[in-house]
């Protein structure tokens, strides 16, 4: 499948920088996760991802699995509380970065972490850099 250029790159950019303003994300942070903001962007751009009024996004995954727990779309929350989260950090160290982008992830989603471990690394690449912007 080809991608094709659904909005263009400075729209979608400005949607980001929006996403960022409603989010209230320090320029510090913003400067630190740019390589993540460049793939939001893309992945906009080309429609992969959509945001809605609220600030939620949402991701059409682009490798779907055999797997029958599979998702071909990801809904991801606009904000989540560290009550909310707690749950989904249970048993993963603070140094294990991984382990909490994928609790962040499930939190986010909804999404068993099985289902989200399954996701190709395209896939997985635009919902890390998602995730990166909720990490506290």
């Amino acid at each position: 499948m080809k991608l094709e250029v659904k909005i263009p790159l400075d729209k979608a950019a400005e949607e980001i920088e929006a996403w960022f303003d409603r989010k209230k994300i320090m320029p510090s942070q913003r400067e630190t996760y740019k390589d993540h903001t460049e793939i939001l962007v893309e992945a906009l751009a080309y429609g992969i991802l959509a945001l809605d009024d609220q600030g939620c996004f949402t991701q059409q995954i682009q490798h779907t699995s055999e797997d029958e727990a599979a998702v071909s779309v990801l809904k991801y929350k606009s904000r989540v509380s560290a009550r909310v989260v707690e749950p989904h950090l249970k048993g993963v160290k603070g140094s294990d970065s991984d382990g909490r982008i994928l609790a962040y992830m499930a939190c986010l989603t909804d999404q068993p972490k099985g289902v989200l471990k399954a996701l190709d690394s395209s896939d997985s690449r635009i919902a890390n850099s998602i995730v990166v912007f909720f990490l506290g």
